[in-house]
């Protein structure tokens, strides 16, 4: 084993959760390296000291107050949603105001007849008989 190793289990050494097995490889690493030693040594005053702690009484509204401080994360996430929709509506509201739908279908109808009088450009346009405009007007104004 080497320092990484034996590092790693050296809570486990001191917890007492390694089989006899485990125990004899750490110590024989720990027979020959000082700095590992010293590590458990330090960790093994450290347990000592907290084995010497008195325990602490939990009061007994205790697990409510932790639900209730667990939920407070619901409760801003709802109110976050309920402003994010205020806002959308107030935006919505807002674009209202600024781009007006159209008033009436008179709008609408000025650009059916525009679109109208482009269809008929367009078929008057394709009419052979505009190619011999010239001689029509020519002969219009002969007769006169």
């Amino acid at each position: 084993m080497d320092c990484k190793d034996v590092s790693a289990q050296l809570p486990d050494i001191v917890d007492g959760k390694l089989a006899e097995r485990e125990i004899r490889a750490i110590s024989e690493h720990l027979a020959d390296c000082a700095r590992c030693r010293a590590e458990l040594d330090a960790m093994q005053e450290c347990w000592n000291a907290l084995a010497e702690v008195p325990g602490l009484e939990v009061s007994p509204d205790f697990a409510m107050r932790v639900r209730r401080r667990a939920q407070r994360p619901r409760r801003l996430r709802r109110l976050a949603i309920a402003a994010g929709v205020l806002f959308a509506i107030a935006g919505l509201f807002t674009l209202h105001k600024i781009v007006p739908p159209a008033s009436d279908n008179g709008d609408e109808i000025q650009i059916s007849q525009v679109i109208d009088q482009e269809q008929d450009i367009d078929v008057i346009a394709d009419l052979d008989v505009l190619q011999d405009i010239d001689v029509i007007q020519s002969l219009a104004s002969s007769d006169n």
